[in-house]
């Protein structure tokens, strides 16, 4: 493949995470871990479906390549909201990794019923981001989108 002729864009992250000190976290990871995609933050799971759907006050906003929801362990209301996102035509072809707030417990015994392409603990790690993001693509060195 010429990649001289190949258009890349970087990858959208919708970042969903209640916290305004998690976001900057997160954004540091990302910083940290050299990603220089774009980031959008929602408070809410709940906006996720109006946002990938361009609703009010959604419009004209990016789509997503990859959705990067917060949950809690015992949190029965997000894992249903994730569980809504994932049979939801608009987030056809957008990757999920699902950020687990354990406390102390086995990601793997709380996540194994999610339907999620991969699972992050908190704190989230620069090394650790790269690798997840890497995993989605195939290719741990592509973080861009082929451009139209």
């Amino acid at each position: 493949m010429d990649l001289s002729r190949v258009n890349f864009e970087p990858l959208v992250f919708l970042l969903v995470e209640d916290a305004p000190e998690d976001i900057f976290l997160m954004t540091r990871a990302f910083e940290e871990a050299r990603i220089c995609n774009r980031i959008i933050a929602l408070k809410r799971g709940t906006d996720v479906l109006p946002y990938l759907r361009g609703e009010s006050p959604f419009v004209g906003r990016p789509r997503p390549d990859v959705i990067l929801f917060k949950l809690k362990a015992s949190d029965h209301d997000a894992r249903r909201q994730l569980n809504l996102i994932q049979q939801n035509s608009a987030s056809q072809g957008i990757e999920i990794i699902a950020i687990l707030e354990a406390d102390g417990l086995d990601p793997n015994e709380n996540t194994f019923d999610l339907d999620v392409e991969v699972v992050l603990s908190k704190p989230i790690r620069a090394s650790n981001l790269v690798a997840a993001v890497g995993s989605l693509s195939g290719n741990w060195l592509r973080f861009m989108k082929r451009g139209a």
